[in-house]
């Protein structure tokens, strides 16, 4: 057949054709996608706790989480001169030029 002689409707079906097959394809990828392993090193690395040290008469006191330094902070046991240091840090810190520990100070309720 010639393509000069294709009718309208030939050109409608061919077309239909074509999207039919597309959406198989797409059909098989998204499957394919779906059922593929994906390798451990590959998965999302999930945050582990921050593990805080202060320091108490010179000398480093913890691990605590940031719950356990919270509640030091309420009870005035941490205030903004106090040490603070935790894996990543180069050296130890004052806690208000600590970023983190001003995070959770901002958490806090204000004072009565």
């Amino acid at each position: 057949m010639n393509d000069n002689n294709f009718s309208t409707l030939d050109r409608l079906m061919e077309f239909g054709l074509g999207m039919g097959m597309a959406q198989q394809m797409i059909n098989m990828m998204n499957q394919t996608m779906q059922n593929m392993q994906i390798p451990e090193s590959a998965k999302p690395i999930q945050n582990k706790a921050v593990e805080w040290y202060i320091a108490v008469n010179g000398k480093a006191s913890g691990p605590f989480s940031e719950t356990e330094i919270k509640g030091l902070l309420l009870e005035k046991k941490v205030t903004k001169e106090t040490l603070v240091w935790c894996t990543g840090m180069a050296d130890w810190q004052t806690a208000e030029n600590t970023p983190s520990i001003l995070k959770l100070i901002l958490q806090l309720p204000p004072t009565l």
